[in-house]
């Protein structure tokens, strides 16, 4: 499927644009498809504390967290507790970020929130369940219909680097928005590419 897609966007971006050619061509295939293998909880959690951070930052508290929970060998959500509550602050999570992902916890816990029901849902569901949590906006459940519901025609209007990414490439005729349009019903894919290029320094 990817490797159709893939050609799907080459001929769209001859059309509508001969720098998103280059990157894609460049970029070669990508995959998205579900992340059957995935930890909901982790992933959901993990994405709350990558929100308004750097990669390089996010991916710092986030090693600190897990490395918490590695003597006990426990599921992370049992650090979202009280008990813990503390230690997990230390390791740079902030106050708003502790609460959400404490909600989160109980949100699971209570049925309210599964994997088997986000994977079968549409996109305007996934945007639904997870935008009724606390601390979780668009940008997470954007992420989540993209990197965990492996959904394919998803655009994170709300993502600094696509939106600047696509701003570089577009000409004053159209907005990052209608350029990424041309791409329907393929724009998570088309994101995975800026993103990619964006760490690539193509986008520099």
């Amino acid at each position: 499927m990817s490797e159709v897609v893939h050609s799907e966007l080459l001929e769209i971006s001859k059309l509508a644009s001969n720098r998103l050619l280059d990157i894609i061509h460049n970029n070669g295939v990508i995959l998205l498809e579900p992340d059957l293998n995935a930890n909901l909880f982790d992933f959901l959690a993990r994405t709350v504390i990558g929100q308004q951070l750097s990669a390089k930052a996010a991916r710092t508290i986030w090693g600190r967290v897990e490395s918490l929970s590695r003597p006990s060998e426990q599921n992370l959500s049992h650090l979202f507790t009280e008990t813990f509550e503390c230690d997990v602050k230390a390791c740079g999570v902030s106050r708003n970020k502790y609460r959400a992902i404490s909600g989160l916890r109980d949100a699971m816990e209570s049925k309210q929130l599964s994997t088997d029901r986000l994977l079968s849902s549409s996109y305007e569901e996934v945007k639904e369940v997870i935008t009724s949590l606390w601390g979780f906006g668009n940008w997470s459940a954007d992420m989540t219909a993209i990197f965990f519901c492996g959904q394919q025609d998803v655009y994170p209007s709300t993502d600094v680097a696509i939106v600047q990414g696509l701003s570089k490439i577009t000409d004053q005729k159209k907005s990052p928005e209608e350029l990424a349009f041309l791409y329907k019903p393929y724009r998570s894919y088309l994101c995975r590419h800026i993103w990619l290029a964006t760490d690539n320094g193509y986008l520099e």
